[in-house]
């Protein structure tokens, strides 16, 4: 009995996770819209709510007909039920009407957090002003709501943030690759309210700005803008990443990175705002944060044969056979990766080619890694050959690759450490000697062995008795004359 009352509360509680579970684990992010009637002097609102969380990246707010943005405010609440901390974050977009009438809020899309959070319109009904009639308890709270107030002062607070672009490496090799972050920071004392400011459209201008000529980039393609914090001179910061890459310089030129601008929305607060105040109780200004130009120096690789060729990194060799042992003429398959730190993309295998060995062309492909300030990977080449003489064969013969080390300076290669014993008869010889009868047997079968016929000889005889006979008679013409 107690068995069977387990499965049963085992599938009954399976059932529940099923239909309440994603409810459950899915982020509770919240989009309320304001009141249906809202008198001429009063807010409709926006709010985007996240529970035990964060709004960040918020976007979507959408035009109202009838009514004009003015301004956005921020809230936290904290509430604690049996023991159970809950802590809930707001941004709320108030919107001031123009005008009396019945306007339509259109359907539109919040994103926040990463997620896009669709939202359904809704009919708002714009009255006339309220006249506030008697005094108003909360005013001193909530802020004079009269239609006479004056409008509010604001005052500003003192920012404590910057934007940079910074490398891993102040001076790299010809191919040696660095890491570049633009990003921007700020203090954990920070007070002043700060947001993003048309994003897509500054990050685009300042990659263009950025991103160094002659260079082979690995872009690191951030998608969502994450908070990590860091330490500058002791003090704590958080450090948002908004460009990430890569870049392996091509040429010996100097790398110029110049000063950017970057905008950020600034709130200023009003001066005599109470805890509780909602509503325009800020007011937002661009402020424009200049990052400093940095510079780059490339070197030269040292001198070498191989010098414009070469990758720059540090890398290592992994190789396999499938036979070591096979007679001529049969057929083994070869795989060979190059796996390490530098432009995995660059990576160039060109094996040697000799009559002793049929190699044939390679399938390739690649995996790189774009991870922390590095990029690495592998690069992998599967050949398959054909021995055409006996006798013992060095892989380290064919395969070879020669790259420079930048960590120690110099150039290194790696080579197979792979041989093969091959057995039977040369393919080599045969081959030759079946090429000679060939070439002969071409000529034999090239010259003309036909019987020629003779019926046009024949025709010709007539024409030469003919001009026989003329020569004989004018020899004897001459002949009597002279006598």
């Amino acid at each position: 009995m107690l068995r069977t009352s387990g499965k049963i509360l085992k599938y009954l509680f399976v059932l529940i996770f099923l239909c309440f579970g994603p409810e459950i684990v899915a982020q509770d992010i919240k989009v309320e819209l304001g009141k249906s009637e809202v008198a001429l002097n009063e807010m409709f609102t926006i709010t985007v709510s996240v529970q035990d969380g964060q709004v960040r990246n918020l976007s979507g707010f959408p035009e109202i007909p009838g009514f004009i943005k003015r301004g956005t405010s921020r809230s936290s609440s904290t509430t604690i039920v049996n023991s159970q901390v809950t802590r809930t974050f707001s941004i709320t977009q108030n919107y001031l009407p123009q005008k009396e009438g019945t306007f339509r809020v259109p359907d539109f899309t919040i994103k926040a957090n990463g997620e896009n959070i669709p939202v359904s319109g809704k009919t708002v009904k714009v009255g006339p002003k309220k006249q506030q009639q008697y005094y108003d308890p909360f005013s001193d709270i909530f802020g004079d709501r009269s239609p006479n107030r004056q409008e509010p002062e604001f005052i500003e607070l003192e920012d404590d943030a910057f934007v940079a672009v910074t490398t891993d490496k102040d001076e790299v090799y010809v191919g040696e690759g660095f890491h570049m972050r633009f990003s921007f920071y700020v203090a954990l004392a920070n007070k002043a309210p700060l947001s993003w400011h048309e994003m897509d459209q500054q990050l685009s201008e300042i990659q263009k700005v950025i991103k160094p000529e002659n260079s082979w980039e690995e872009n690191f393609d951030i998608r969502q803008i994450q908070e990590d914090r860091v330490s500058i001179n002791g003090k704590p910061y958080y450090r948002y990443d908004l460009f990430e890459a890569t870049f392996y310089p091509l040429t010996e030129e100097n790398i110029e990175i110049p000063a950017v601008e970057f905008d950020m929305q600034k709130s200023k607060i009003a001066k005599n705002r109470s805890f509780f105040s909602f509503g325009p109780s800020r007011k937002a200004e661009i402020k424009t944060y200049k990052s400093k130009p940095k510079t780059i120096k490339v070197k030269p690789l040292p001198d070498h044969p191989l010098k414009n060729e070469v990758s720059v990194g540090v890398f290592r060799l992994e190789e396999s056979i499938n036979k070591k042992t096979l007679e001529t003429g049969e057929s083994f398959k070869y795989n060979i990766t190059i796996e390490g730190e530098g432009n995995i993309a660059g990576i160039k295998l060109n094996p040697e080619m000799d009559k002793k060995l049929d190699l044939f062309d390679p399938e390739e492909s690649r995996n790189i890694i774009r991870r922390g300030n590095s990029v690495i990977g592998n690069a992998s080449y599967s050949y398959f050959g054909i021995p055409q003489v006996p006798g013992e064969y060095d892989m380290s013969d064919y395969f070879s690759w020669v790259y420079f080390d930048p960590v120690k300076e110099k150039y290194d290669t790696l080579k197979s450490d792979i041989s093969i014993i091959v057995t039977g008869e040369s393919l080599v010889d045969r081959e030759i000697s079946s090429k000679a009868l060939d070439s002969f047997y071409d000529l034999i079968g090239q010259s003309q062995n036909d019987l020629k016929s003779r019926d046009g000889f024949d025709d010709v005889i007539p024409y030469i008795f003919n001009g026989l006979a003329i020569l004989l008679l004018a020899f004897a013409g001459w002949f009597m004359f002279k006598s």
